[in-house]
């Protein structure tokens, strides 16, 4: 265990310098200021608040709190599933939730491996994950098609919301620029999987309308499934531009304190650490994204 946590006092109140101490987690997520929405999935789905949090040290406990309300936003969804009956349950925001009747028997989204470009395959962490997983063969992306695929996008949209909200209590507790450096770092590779899993639900879709046309139709014709679509491609797009706009004016206002070597940010007293904040792997599949016009095309798909 490394270093101390210290408590001091500063004008504004009681001020946190964090570094390696073992902490609370339970603690540490109450005291995240949060939305609506978020405060309803930590306290909906039945499971203690940090589940899926494995860390002892308060950076990487603030870290994970978008992970822990990704999970929490799975098991939600299999609750009200489980309680709504057949089909299947989506929580969209605290006062609504879609339930959608499946379409049988749609293929795997396996069915897109042969579409996607080597360049993404290359750049695409979720893609090994999500897709083309050969371990396990049973993620609910790879195995439930489209449903899969929209609870994920769905998922990750949650993710950058709750990366800022992350962000937002480090500024309140007036943590170290380290501190935030790293959450704007670790938590940035959330906002490639607004282009991913758009391009899997293209892709998905347009293998789907080549092999099988009617449930293809049954599909892109259900309003609730355009519906989840669209207003979570809504809230992803808003969250995805105020985490870049905290990351943005981070590296702005801190232009004196940092210094940028191959692509990483080095703060100038701790040239240890470089932080890359996903923009190269960003960057080509937004490339990808914006070459292949997805957001028409998916556009085109759902208006037919």
């Amino acid at each position: 265990m490394k270093g101390v946590f210290i408590i001091f006092l500063t004008i504004s109140g009681i001020c946190l310098a964090q570094n390696d101490s073992v902490v609370d987690k339970t603690s540490i997520f109450s005291k995240i200021e949060k939305s609506e929405s978020i405060d309803y999935i930590l306290h909906n789905s039945n499971i203690p608040l940090g589940t899926f949090t494995f860390y002892n040290t308060y950076i990487e406990i603030v870290c994970n709190y978008a992970t822990e309300v990704h999970e929490h936003y799975h098991v939600l969804n299999n609750f009200l599933t489980a309680i709504n009956g057949n089909g299947r349950s989506y929580f969209l925001k605290e006062d609504e939730t879609v339930k959608v009747d499946k379409v049988d028997s749609i293929p795997s989204s396996r069915i897109i491996i042969d579409s996607i470009p080597f360049s993404l395959k290359q750049n695409s962490n979720r893609y090994w994950v999500y897709i083309e997983d050969t371990l396990s063969n049973k993620n609910d992306s790879q195995v439930n098609g489209i449903y899969g695929l929209l609870e994920e996008f769905a998922a990750y949209s949650f993710s950058v919301s709750s990366s800022i909200e992350a962000y937002n209590f480090l500024n309140l507790k007036q943590a170290e620029d380290k501190l935030k450096l790293k959450l704007l770092n670790d938590n940035s590779d959330y906002l490639n999987a607004y282009y991913e899993f758009n391009y899997f639900i293209y892709q998905y879709l347009s293998n789907l309308k080549s092999m099988d046309f009617i449930k293809f139709n049954e599909l892109v014709s259900n309003e609730k499934i355009k519906n989840i679509y669209f207003k979570t491609n809504e809230r992803f797009k808003k969250e995805f531009e105020v985490f870049n706009d905290c990351l943005e004016q981070f590296i702005e206002s801190h232009k004196d304190k940092l210094v940028v070597e191959n692509g990483y940010y080095y703060l100038i007293d701790d040239m240890q650490h470089g932080y890359s904040f996903s923009k190269s792997k960003l960057e080509k599949i937004k490339n990808i994204y914006e070459s292949n016009k997805i957001d028409d095309e998916l556009y085109k798909i759902f208006h037919k």
